[in-house]
Parts: structure tokens; C-alpha cells; sequence
């Protein structure tokens, strides 16, 4: 199935498109699932249980909303996007506590946007055990080519690569996506 990693509705502080039209329009472009990451900017826990509540009440038959966090290191120059966690961790939290706390609750993290204000320079060789992978490609800071930091720092720790659309806006909205190979049902509440 095909699936978009990485973006951002109004749960987000620079988001614009409300879930119920994120899932309206990568379904109708025929992907069956968006991995949302809102900014953990303005999250606590309570806002993250009505945030997973509604990425269940506007995914549709054609199209999942995965809930996922972007969690931002204190300074503001490292992202880590996050999935399958139930809780949220914290604001702005060190990255190796972020990715210990990810790994501890069964979720995945992926390094964001290394491109993004020089975030490669910031990578630690220990964060590589607690990462799924690395966003090679970012639509919203890469343009249209894959960034050289991400592809540095791929060839260097051996981790998978993803792309991430960043969506925030239509302009990101771009025609590449990753492919999950699911068994059963998709239900947003399980991942």
C-alpha cells in the first residue's frame, strides 16, 4: 500500500489542513495511509489523546491517519519523528532521551530533515540504535532533490531511508510516497 510519512494538520501550531481534508485528499490520490507528525510544540497528554481520538474519527475507508509526534530537541535544531506511541513524552526533551523513551514505550523515530538548520551536524553516533531510519528526502526543505547531509549520514550509519512530504501546505503535496507491506486491517488506534 502506498503511504505518505510526515505531516502536519491544524493539530500542528503551522499547519493549515484540518484531518478530516488530509484524509480526503491522499485518498483520493489513492494512498492508504498518512503518517501524521504534528509538532510537539502546545502537546501534553491530554491534548494527545484527543489528538489520537480525532486522526481515528477523520481516517476514511480509503485513507488511515497514523498519529505521530515530531518531537523537537530543546534547542530547536534536531526533529525526531515519532509513531506508535500511546502516551506523549515531553516538549522539547534531549534527543537520546527522546529516542530511549521511543524504544522503551514499542514505538519507531526517524531522524528529520538532516538539511534543516544543519541538524547533521548535531547527529550523535549513539542515537543510531533507537532510529528506524533517516529522512533522505524532505519535500519542504529538500525541494526536489535529495539533500547530501541525509545521504552522508545514510551511507554512514547503515539505517534505512525514508521520504517525508513535510505537508503543511499544498505546495508540499508531492507525488512520491514510501510502500508498507500491511497484513489485515489498518486500525490507527493499534500503530
Amino acid at each position: 500500500m502506498r503511504v505518505v510519512l510526515h505531516a502536519h494538520s491544524t493539530w500542528s501550531y503551522d499547519g493549515v489542513w484540518g484531518l478530516p481534508a488530509i484524509a480526503r485528499l491522499y485518498g483520493a490520490l489513492g494512498v492508504r495511509a498518512v503518517m501524521m507528525t504534528e509538532h510537539d510544540t502546545g502537546f501534553d497528554p491530554a491534548r494527545f489523546g484527543e489528538y489520537r481520538a480525532a486522526c481515528a474519527a477523520a481516517s476514511t475507508a480509503r485513507c488511515t491517519l497514523i498519529p505521530g509526534i515530531e518531537y523537537s530537541s530543546p534547542d530547536n535544531a534536531v526533529h525526531i519523528l515519532t509513531w506508535g506511541l500511546n502516551d506523549f513524552l515531553a516538549e522539547h526533551r534531549p534527543v537520546l532521551e527522546t529516542l530511549q523513551a521511543v524504544r522503551e514505550k514499542g514505538g519507531v523515530a526517524v531522524f528529520a530533515h538532516p538539511a534543516r538548520r544543519n541538524a547533521r551536524s548535531f547527529f550523535k553516533d549513539d542515537w543510531v540504535p533507537y532510529l528506524a531510519g533517516i529522512e533522505l528526502w524532505n519535500r519542504k526543505t529538500d525541494g526536489v532533490t535529495v539533500g547530501a547531509e541525509a545521504l552522508d549520514l545514510i551511507r554512514k550509519t547503515g539505517l534505512p531511508a525514508t521520504v517525508g512530504q513535510d505537508f503543511h501546505i499544498l505546495r508540499h503535496l508531492y507525488p512520491l510516497t514510501m510502500t508498507a507491506h500491511v497484513t489485515g486491517d489498518l486500525e490507527p488506534e493499534l500503530v
